[in-house]
């Protein structure tokens, strides 16, 4: 996928997770979520992310004015960083991070993703989550997905679309799809699949 169309997906992304949230609410509603550090946060992370993107794609051209250009969207990067870091309570999301539409941050705080992460749509992470690295690989999460408090998952590992991750479990291995797992380390619990 080329750059520029990242970004218009990115800013596709943004209205979505922004737009959808808030049609059926009135004005008051809406100045109250748009005040909201989880609303915040999702959109300091979706310009990241295009600041990200730029940048890189400005670092592969030569010159001078495109190198002072990078510079510039370089230190426009790491501000949105800290201030997404200082408003939202230590929230810390990679711009390397690919993260899908409908991302939904219950409570923001501690949520750390690191970088190289693949994440599905429709994703509910809870407060103190760490989605991270191990052994220098990252973790790849599916559809549907929802990770509880104090989760972390770690590694070169895939998680399942449907699947629920329970609170303060630790997932170093692969989760089916359709599992509720729990536990240190992650075990299977239920299937979360509808039985007629």
């Amino acid at each position: 996928m080329t750059s520029q169309s990242e970004c218009t997906s990115l800013l596709q992304a943004f209205y979505y997770d922004e737009m959808d949230g808030i049609k059926k609410f009135g004005w008051l509603a809406i100045r109250n979520f748009l005040l909201s550090p989880r609303y915040q946060a999702v959109v300091l992370l979706r310009w990241h992310r295009i600041f990200y993107l730029r940048a890189k794609k400005r670092s592969r051209r030569k010159g001078k004015f495109n190198a002072f250009l990078a510079l510039i969207n370089t230190r426009l990067r790491q501000t949105v960083e800290r201030v997404n870091f200082a408003l939202n309570g230590g929230i810390d999301i990679s711009p390397m991070a690919q993260i899908g539409r409908y991302l939904f941050l219950a409570s923001p705080q501690g949520v750390t993703i690191a970088g190289d992460c693949i994440i599905g749509e429709h994703l509910e992470i809870h407060q103190g989550t760490n989605i991270g690295i191990r052994n220098g690989k990252y973790p790849t999460i599916g559809n549907n997905v929802v990770i509880g408090s104090g989760a972390h998952v770690l590694g070169d590992i895939s998680v399942g679309d449907n699947s629920i991750i329970g609170a303060m479990t630790l997932v170093i291995g692969d989760v089916a799809p359709n599992t509720v797992v729990a536990g240190i380390p992650a075990r299977a619990i239920r299937s979360t699949t509808n039985k007629e």
